[in-house]
């Protein structure tokens, strides 16, 4: 699971460099619904949507624009801009914006562990960011690539907080079905509406990028999603939410081995501390 969500940024930088962002990512949402549909059904798992309230469709609908819609677009736009080793560690961002989120919103108590954690994650993501400079950030010379890399830390942190507030008695494998296929409509109007002649590339495109996408819906969506989850059951959310530790690892890691992508001293301290908060925080949380 790991391993797919942090190859995921270089199957995204590949798609990005050569698609339309939106139409793409409309694709790969709606293949991923589709895949991991096909495969509940296979395990007789698959869930009754036609049970839920329109409360919870509604939920199901508000969710999918924070957790695939707007974070897909932030997603492929950003990679056109910005090496995906470096996005990969900014994402480490995610569980300190939540955290705090939940902090603010919930009342959740933050301890001495976890605090220190989640300031080895923030100052680690910074000097990734800002290629060990921080007066980058004063200097207003941050690139439009991290910007919307951070707009998809916000999405994630929206979608998880909304999630808590409207998905209450939706198992999570129903959550991930419905919103793939809400999410990937949106993108399909969205592509169609502001992407001039959106699809044409369906029949142009090269076999490696086309590779890429189907490798982003089946492996880092459909599939990782399902062993993240059985994961959970197996092991419990502490231990295998450890786990999401290591996906700016893979990410980096994989960024320089198929990419080619220099592996910066910044880049290198930046994810190792940032990896180190995250490690604590899940620690803290346990």
């Amino acid at each position: 699971m790991a391993a797919l969500w942090g190859v995921s940024w270089v199957w995204g930088r590949i798609v990005a460099q050569n698609l339309p962002p939106v139409s793409a990512s409309a694709i790969r949402f709606i293949l991923a619904g589709t895949a991991l549909a096909a495969g509940l059904l296979c395990m007789g798992k698959f869930p009754k949507l036609k049970n839920l309230s329109r409360k919870q469709w509604l939920g199901l609908t508000v969710s999918a624009f924070f957790g695939v819609y707007a974070y897909a677009v932030c997603f492929l736009t950003g990679l056109k801009h910005m090496p995906a080793g470096e996005a990969a560690v900014i994402i480490s961002l995610n569980p300190v914006l939540i955290l705090l989120l939940s902090r603010l919103i919930f009342k959740e108590k933050i301890t001495l562990r976890i605090g220190t954690g989640m300031a080895m994650a923030f100052f680690g993501s910074l000097i990734c960011i800002t290629r060990g400079n921080p007066l980058m950030l004063f200097q207003q010379q941050l690139g439009l690539g991290q910007m919307l890399i951070l707009g998809c830390v916000l999405c994630w942190a929206c979608y998880t907080i909304v999630g808590r507030f409207v998905l209450k008695g939706i198992d999570a494998l129903t959550v991930t079905l419905a919103t793939a296929w809400i999410g990937g409509m949106m993108l399909a109007v969205t592509a169609l509406l502001a992407e001039r002649q959106s699809f044409d590339w369906v029949w142009q495109t090269a076999d490696t990028v086309w590779l890429s996408l189907i490798a982003l819906a089946i492996g880092s969506t459909a599939l990782a999603y399902v062993w993240f989850f059985e994961g959970v059951k197996a092991l419990g959310s502490g231990t295998a939410g450890a786990y999401i530790t290591l996906v700016p690892v893979f990410g980096v890691l994989s960024s320089v081995a198929f990419l080619g992508e220099p592996l910066h001293f910044s880049l290198v301290s930046g994810g190792i501390l940032a990896v180190c908060g995250m490690l604590v925080m899940y620690l803290g949380k346990r």
